[in-house]
């Protein structure tokens, strides 16, 4: 077997290992309330939060959504996963260009 399908073979199934994965970034949000009498109007400091906002791109569209802090160990565990695919596709990709490459 060449190299690169040995390789290959021992880095696509990590892949798999990953099945929740979001490419995005994790932040905390203060906000105004609908109520005009609260002091969240008048002190900055004040304000409701911190809530955690995801945001992420889904077809070229940027998108941000609340996490509730129960589903924070997910996303987290997800967006970590995003970075080993990411790691893992560069690794096969720059196995690929070199056995291509090679083969001239």
């Amino acid at each position: 077997m060449n190299p690169l399908k040995a390789r290959q073979n021992i880095l696509s199934p990590l892949l798999s290992r990953y099945s929740l994965v979001i490419k995005g970034s994790l932040f905390l949000r203060k906000l105004e309330c609908g109520q005009k009498s609260c002091v969240c109007h008048s002190d900055p400091k004040k304000r409701h939060g911190p809530y955690h906002v995801l945001s992420f791109k889904v077809q070229n569209r940027y998108r941000q959504v609340y996490v509730p802090s129960k589903l924070l160990p997910k996303i987290k565990k997800a967006m970590l996963n995003h970075a080993r695919w990411s790691s893992l596709i560069d690794r096969l990709t720059d196995l690929t260009v070199k056995e291509i490459f090679s083969q001239r």
